[in-house]
């Protein structure tokens, strides 16, 4: 449904999931895959509410989503990558509340969260997703009329971003975010 655009027929299907997610952990709240589906229900959820611009309800089940995935790390590390996707989810939101000194704390929490993945240097998924993350507080610093605050992450996500290309030059995804990373460094 939400791929067709029928958007509150997905909010509806994706809040019976979230409710089966949460029967789920009530049955068995020691079984950390049923916990961990409560956060992907919450993710789902938050995207069609965001979507809908309802943003209380999206910045409410993307904390959900962050705080599932924070109190299972210590059990599962590999978790890392989606809890820094669950910050980026919630500085999306309050960016687009047009809290914007919030989104760049949220920016800079998932990218704390990516800089202590212990593969992140070999990973290029992660690197990736730390240039994003880059781009993204540059962005925010400029928003927030920090201009001079802004260069110094837009020229570390040109950076990022060039390196994923070098490594990679015939990936036109890279190649898409250099070209749009460099332009936020112009800006």
């Amino acid at each position: 449904a939400w791929r067709r655009g029928e958007v509150q027929a997905a909010e509806a299907a994706f809040l019976k999931y979230h409710e089966l997610a949460q029967q789920l952990v009530r049955i068995d709240a020691s079984n950390l895959d049923w916990q961990l589906e409560t956060a992907w229900a919450s993710q789902n959820l938050g995207v069609v509410q965001l979507e809908r611009r309802r943003l209380a309800e999206a910045l409410q089940s993307f904390t959900e989503t962050k705080d599932v995935r924070l109190r299972l790390l210590p059990a599962r590390p590999q978790l890392a990558y989606e809890l820094q996707d669950a910050h980026g989810w919630i500085a999306k939101t309050l960016e687009a509340a047009g809290d914007y000194r919030g989104a760049l704390g949220a920016q800079q929490q998932r990218l704390e969260v990516l800089h202590a993945m212990t593969d992140s240097a070999k990973d290029r998924r992660v690197q990736q997703q730390k240039a994003n993350a880059s781009y993204e507080l540059g962005r925010m610093q400029l928003y927030l009329g920090n201009p001079l605050a802004a260069e110094r992450p837009a020229r570390t996500a040109t950076e990022q971003a060039e390196a994923l290309v070098s490594s990679d030059p015939a990936n036109l995804f890279w190649l898409a975010e250099s070209c749009g990373d460099r332009l936020s460094l112009v800006e």
